[in-house]
């Protein structure tokens, strides 16, 4: 190792470090010329402080020693994360640049206020809400004891059946926690990106332009493509929600109310560097996490870990959750709510309207027949029990556990009902956001007395980020809370009606393989709803006493490592923030190269023309192609014969009859 001590820069620095630890200017300090250090000995020196370090890690005493060394850590990183910020260059004093995003003491401005949360966010939506349902209380008893549930507590866990209005739940009892609490921040946090734009467009965005953000990886796309209405105007600064991409996640620093994905600020549990830049936010903040029994097996260690670590207001809420999560959650502080002693006339008479009949489909062959045959018969009932459903004016909502199942069955159907639309996860973002809204639009009810059929064949991504009600829904078996999750799809205007007198029709199905789940959870999935069969009427209500119940035949989650927690003093990477199989991989079609290159070149975000798609369609581009048309190393290409806009990335070549379509 060599040390250029005589050069200006290293003797600036020094002077610099001796004046702010309060030492004398006149303390010798500095070596003249090069100084060389034996190999040899910087790392027996090395190798002593690491030892010494290990022993420390083993005594119990020494807790709050790893936690101010994991803040000091961190501190370190961001800093150099500031320092390195274009901007704060141009803008003067670096510390007055990170001033001005944070409070200084309780009477700052950029505390939020209860006042606040009520004008800019809660009261417009409100207003929304009284617009599209004209006969809605809103907020209802079960939303305005959240408000004082948030003034008692600041860790809660909110179980409620789907479309009981949480998300209003979950900002009344923000609006509570901010009358005892001091917090600059709110964060939403959802699983995936379509539920966080949801999140953005129905409350963030009522928020000052200033306030507001949408943080995911495609957020810059949807906020200059997607979101109509508040979407991107270059014209018109006080619309613009973007931050400066030479920031990086520092741009958001200046936020205060956000809709974003929990990989975002979560991820610094995996030492994600981004995730960390963030964390000066994060720990200033009022935390709502939705959606959190979709979290697999990874995300969910890494909560429960932050939970446990960091001490902040954190509500948690989601439709359904086994019990040993649920036990797990009460254990790191989060009090359930509602509890079983309160009553709310909506809330009760929701979960227990009867809404569902449930009928399972079971092949009728000989003994015999081969696995293919039998699926084929079953999959030929469900195609008949769709077909008289639209006849009969009915919206049908089938989803499948695989792409490939999806595709074949929307361009089974395109010949007799060539309405039927195809949703899954292998378009390009731009064709996806464009079938999102087309099966929302063809699932929305008017106030019309006539019944337009509808049919959406989906994979599992409508359990999250698709708000519609089928009136019949066909579904693969897959496990129980995606099951729970795909019957929220179903009937919910039941909710309205309150008589309880209309039934949805919900078929099941064994699929063809379990993949991409096991063999285990789709077995006990199976009795299940062979149980929710015989009760031939089910209301949500039995969906969670029936959860519950085969919750304990569930396997536990596995612990988890999360790299920030346990590495102590350093920084190496824990790896992915959730479970990764590497099947899939970012690709562009190749008819689409032109395209992506003139949009990097004229620094227009690309995310649209990206799609997801099995790593056996894709191919890596030669370092000539990549270089041509700027395309990152994990970007690969794939064959835009394969793709269709109605139907997304095939295995196969798209014949010209779909071509036609």
């Amino acid at each position: 190792m060599r040390i250029l001590a005589d050069h200006a820069d290293y003797s600036a620095v020094l002077k610099l470090a001796v004046r702010k630890a309060g030492l004398s200017d006149s303390l010798p300090y500095g070596v003249t010329g090069v100084w060389q250090c034996d190999e040899e000995q910087v790392y027996a020196c090395a190798k002593s402080l690491l030892n010494r370090a290990k022993n420390m890690k083993k005594r119990e005493d020494s807790a709050d020693l790893w936690q101010m060394t994991r803040a000091v850590k961190t501190a370190l990183i961001v800093s150099d994360s500031v320092g390195s910020a274009t901007l704060t260059r141009k803008d003067g004093k670096i510390a007055d640049w990170v001033t001005e995003r944070f409070p200084r003491d309780d009477k700052d401005e950029k505390i939020l206020t209860p006042v606040e949360i009520e004008s800019k966010v809660i009261t417009p939506r409100i207003k929304e809400i009284k617009q599209s349902k004209t006969d809605a209380t809103v907020p209802d008893e079960f939303q305005q004891a959240a408000e004082d549930l948030g003034v008692q507590t600041s860790r809660v866990l909110m179980l409620a059946p789907c479309g009981i209005g949480k998300t209003l739940a979950a900002w009344m009892w923000i609006k509570g926690v901010l009358k005892h609490a001091k917090a600059s921040r709110v964060l939403f946090l959802y699983p995936t990106r379509g539920t966080a734009v949801e999140g953005f467009r129905d409350y963030v965005s009522h928020a000052p332009e200033s306030d507001a953000s949408l943080l995911h990886g495609t957020a810059k796309y949807d906020l200059r493509h997607e979101l109509h209405g508040i979407r991107y105007n270059p014209n018109d600064s006080l619309k613009n929600y973007e931050v400066d991409d030479r920031m990086a996640k520092l741009g958001y620093w200046n936020k205060r109310v956000f809709s974003a994905t929990v990989h975002q600020f979560l991820a610094f549990m995996q030492q994600d560097y981004g995730s960390i830049c963030l964390l000066p936010l994060l720990a200033d903040s009022v935390v709502v996490v939705d959606e959190v029994h979709s979290f697999d097996s990874k995300m969910f260690s890494a909560l429960v870990s932050f939970l446990h670590e960091f001490e902040l207001p954190v509500l948690c809420m989601t439709a359904s959750l086994t019990c040993h999560r649920r036990k797990e959650l009460q254990e790191v502080g989060l009090k359930i709510y509602p509890q079983e002693e309160q009553k709310f006339a909506a809330f009760t008479q929701s979960a227990e309207i009867l809404r569902y009949h449930t009928e399972l489909i079971t092949p009728q062959v000989a003994s015999e027949s081969s696995d293919e045959t039998t699926i084929m018969v079953v999959e030929d009932e469900a195609y008949r029990v769709a077909a008289e459903s639209l006849e009969n004016g009915k919206r049908v909502l089938w989803v499948v556990n695989q792409v490939g199942r999806c595709q074949d069955l929307a361009q089974r159907f395109s010949g007799e009902f060539p309405e039927a639309l195809c949703y899954h996860s292998r378009f390009r973002y731009k064709d996806r956001a464009v079938q999102h809204k087309r099966v929302v639009a063809a699932f929305k009810r008017s106030k019309s007395a006539l019944s337009v059929p509808a049919l959406a064949i989906t994979t599992q991504v409508c359990e999250m980020s698709l708000d519609l009600d089928a009136d019949v829904l066909i579904s693969e078996l897959a496990p129980i809370q995606s099951i729970i999750q795909r019957m929220g799809r179903c009937n919910r205007r039941a909710q309205d009606e309150r008589s309880g007198s209309h039934k949805g029709q919900v078929v099941i199905y064994k699929p063809t393989g379990a993949k991409p789940y096991c063999e285990n959870e789709l077995k006990i999935a199976w009795e299940f709803v062979e149980k929710l069969t015989d009760m031939n009427e089910a209301s949500q209500a039995h969906l969670e006493c029936l959860l519950e119940e085969f919750s304990l035949h569930i396997p536990l989650d596995g612990a988890g490592w999360e790299a920030f927690i346990e590495n102590y003093f350093w920084s190496e990477g824990g790896g992915s923030f959730m479970d990764e199989d590497g099947w899939n991989v970012s690709a562009v079609l190749k008819g689409d190269l032109s395209d992506y290159k003139a949009l990097r070149e004229a620094c227009e975000p690309v995310d649209g023309l990206i799609l997801s798609c099995p790593k056996f369609l894709s191919q890596p581009a030669d370092k000539d192609v990549a270089r041509a048309f700027h395309l990152p190393h994990y970007v690969r290409l794939a064959e835009s014969a394969h793709y269709s806009p109605c139907w997304g990335l095939l295995d196969k070549p798209v014949g010209r009859e779909v071509e036609i379509i």
